[in-house]
């Protein structure tokens, strides 16, 4: 388990890779952080895992273990512009990027089921091949 604040104001903090042991983020372990890349084999991003997490302006999910990512995962990062989200998650619940008010586009696997209202309106949903 990674805890709350645990990594809270890691400005400098880029990359991390999260072992199979880790099975769950509680709270906002990543408050601060401006850019994360998300590897290891993490299955799911938890609800409200990164919510508000307002320095926050690009993530990239870099495991193709990752399947979900759940309600509220990502809301309130206001300043998110950048988001890279690999084939391998299947399902984006409702509210997962909620008031991400400067992601514009994201791209998603076509096999994706992507829930009324995980995007604001704004965002334009690609599907890949």
């Amino acid at each position: 388990t990674i805890k709350n604040n645990a990594f809270n104001q890691c400005s400098s903090l880029k990359e991390i890779s999260l072992p199979s042991s880790i099975t769950s983020i509680e709270g906002n372990p990543f408050n601060g952080c401006t850019e994360l890349k998300i590897g290891g084999s993490l299955t799911k991003i938890p609800q409200e895992a990164f919510q508000n997490c307002t320095s926050l302006t690009k993530v990239i999910l870099d495991s193709n273990s990752i399947q979900t990512i759940e309600q509220s995962a990502f809301s309130g990062c206001t300043n998110l512009e950048s988001l890279t989200i690999p084939k391998s998650v299947r399902s984006i619940k409702q509210n997962a990027f909620a008031n991400c008010s400067k992601l514009s586009a994201v791209t998603v696997s076509k096999n994706a089921q992507v829930e009324d209202g995980a995007f604001p309106d704004s965002v334009t949903v690609n599907r890949s091949k």
